[in-house]
């Protein structure tokens, strides 16, 4: 009899280390992963849009260009002001800053330049995803383009509020002005 108890016990045991997961850990959806990747993968073959690789060696972004600019160049050590909306390629919008709303969104083009002290970085110039580096090192003040960031550039393999693990990020994205080149 206690031979079973025993074997209970170490069934029970068992069974809650396998059916328990941290609270913290993504469970990531298979189906949307591919459909995200067959998204990005199509685009290669799409001649309105161009590629641009990340420096890191992570992927690629695909844009389209909606409106030249004929400003300034942004750097890699820029501060720019933008308009944008991010939607997922379900149509999903998940975030945006357009004309509309008032002010432009400040961001650093690298988190290395996006200090979060006041004193280094007062006017608030916030830090962006790898793909929005990507891009926007290939933008000039004026440009209006339709970026499609793969997860590996955006936020990978992990929930981000509304945007679930594995999404490719469309945004389209108009700069309005470079703050410091």
């Amino acid at each position: 009899m206690r031979k079973n108890w025993y074997a209970l016990l170490m069934i029970l045991c068992v069974t809650s280390l396998f059916s328990c997961k941290d609270d913290n850990e993504t469970v990531i959806d298979e189906v949307w992963r591919q459909q995200n990747e067959e998204v990005i993968n199509q685009l290669q073959f799409n001649s309105d849009y161009n590629r641009i690789s990340a420096e890191s060696g992570n992927g690629y972004v695909y844009y389209k260009s909606l409106q030249e600019g004929t400003g300034k160049k942004i750097f890699y050590t820029s501060q720019v002001q933008v308009y944008y909306k991010g939607t997922l390629i379900d149509g999903t919008e998940f975030d945006a800053r357009l004309f509309e709303d008032g002010e432009p969104f400040k961001c650093a083009v690298s988190s290395a330049v996006a200090d979060y002290n006041y004193y280094s970085n007062p006017d608030g110039y916030q830090s962006v995803i790898e793909g929005w580096t990507v891009a926007l090192q290939h933008m000039v003040e004026g440009d209006k383009w339709e970026v499609y960031i793969p997860y590996e550039l955006g936020y990978g393999e992990v929930d981000n509020g509304d945007i679930p693990a594995c999404s490719t990020l469309i945004f389209e994205i108009e700069v309005v002005s470079v703050d410091q080149q």
